[in-house]
């Protein structure tokens, strides 16, 4: 497995504050090094003001990874009828946006801290969703 350096952890969770303060519902992708925020596809103007470059959402759901002043940020966004199958759907990007960017290797016949993190990521990205009102 790919060593995670817990300083740049650190970094990225302070960027969150600058998030926080713009009223984004964001978490850090612990213990890897990005931020990942969550958005209803109407909230995109107000992000844009971070990521001028972001893309219209095209179809149910969108996981889209960015670099902002050398942090990792992963923008998951969805309409609000995604439904739960679309959630789970997008999390699967931004696991494989994380491992792939931080070298983790996948094995089919040892997957049980992937499938944790999956879990953990489906969580807090469903809850964040909810909040947005995203309908399951």
């Amino acid at each position: 497995m790919a060593k995670v350096n817990n300083t740049d952890v650190k970094i990225a969770c302070r960027f969150v504050d600058r998030l926080a303060e713009k009223g984004y519902r964001w978490m850090c992708a612990y213990p890897y090094p990005h931020v990942v925020i969550v958005y209803e596809k109407n909230e995109v103007e107000h992000l844009r003001e971070m990521f001028p470059e972001l893309k219209p959402m095209r179809g149910r759901g969108m996981a889209t990874e960015y670099s902002l002043d050398g942090y990792k940020v992963i923008l998951v966004g969805f309409i609000k009828t995604a439904g739960v199958n679309t959630i789970a759907h997008e999390c699967v990007h931004v696991k494989n946006y994380i491992y792939g960017s931080v070298g983790v290797k996948t094995d089919p016949d040892n997957d049980e801290a992937e499938a944790y993190f999956f879990g953990y990521l489906f969580s807090a990205v469903y809850e964040f969703a909810m909040q947005a009102g995203i309908e399951p």
